[in-house]
């Protein structure tokens, strides 16, 4: 089962540091009327909906709440386990009247073992933590099991997007990607000019203005 070929977490902690009661108050109160779990009738939640598109580890919601705002006949799934990122998305959501995002504050590989298999139109994979050291490199996200499992929970025409602007982890992804017998790499664009229109995150900005190229990968789901 794939629960138990990737044990490792991809992430190191739920709290960075102390919840202002702004954030609890969002936590307590509007936080369940968004939150996914693994009872979730899936087929229900996209009747009303378009697509379906799943976003793993958004952060702190900068991408998530600015592609849903453009995009309001689509559902967005963001899965973060990351506590603080999810209070700074609820506030964003709030801020802006967002109804177009579910939230699950958990493993992505919890919620993919809940989900119905072909059910996503897109997957995004926004700048993930590149565990720069050598002995980390087991921790990073993006792994050919993971791609090849998430490629069974994509419809026929969907696509995984995938976004580094660390030169040595888009190698990798690279790497990762020419290991996945169910998906061929349809589009890599390298360059900084991919931040130009681009609804990017705070991360992706850092590594532009440190003089990042930024590396954009978009996988689909290989002819048979």
């Amino acid at each position: 089962m794939f629960m138990d070929t990737l044990p490792i977490k991809t992430f190191s902690r739920r709290i960075s540091r102390s919840l202002r009661d702004g954030q609890k108050q969002l936590l307590d109160e509007f936080f369940p009327t968004v939150k996914i779990d693994a009872d979730t009738d899936f087929f229900k939640l996209r009747e009303s909906y378009e697509s379906i598109v799943l976003e793993i580890g958004f952060g702190n919601g900068d991408f998530t709440a600015q592609v849903a705002r453009a995009n309001e006949a689509n559902l967005y799934i963001g899965a973060e386990p990351f506590l603080n990122g999810v209070a700074s998305l609820l506030k964003k959501m709030q801020d802006a009247s967002i109804k177009n995002i579910k939230i699950f504050p958990d493993d992505v590989r919890i919620l993919l073992a809940a989900m119905p298999r072909k059910y996503l139109d897109k997957i995004f994979i926004i700048c993930p933590d590149p565990w720069p050291k050598k002995r980390h490199h087991k921790r990073r996200l993006v792994q050919a099991s993971l791609l090849n499992e998430l490629s069974a929970y994509l419809k026929a025409t969907g696509e995984i997007e995938i976004i580094t602007d660390h030169a040595g982890y888009a190698e990798w992804i690279a790497d990762e990607i020419a290991k996945c017998p169910s998906l061929e790499l349809d589009v890599h664009q390298t360059g900084v000019e991919l931040s130009e229109g681009w609804m990017g995150t705070k991360y992706q900005r850092r590594g532009v203005a440190l003089g990042s190229s930024i590396h954009r990968f978009v996988l689909n789901n290989r002819s048979m």
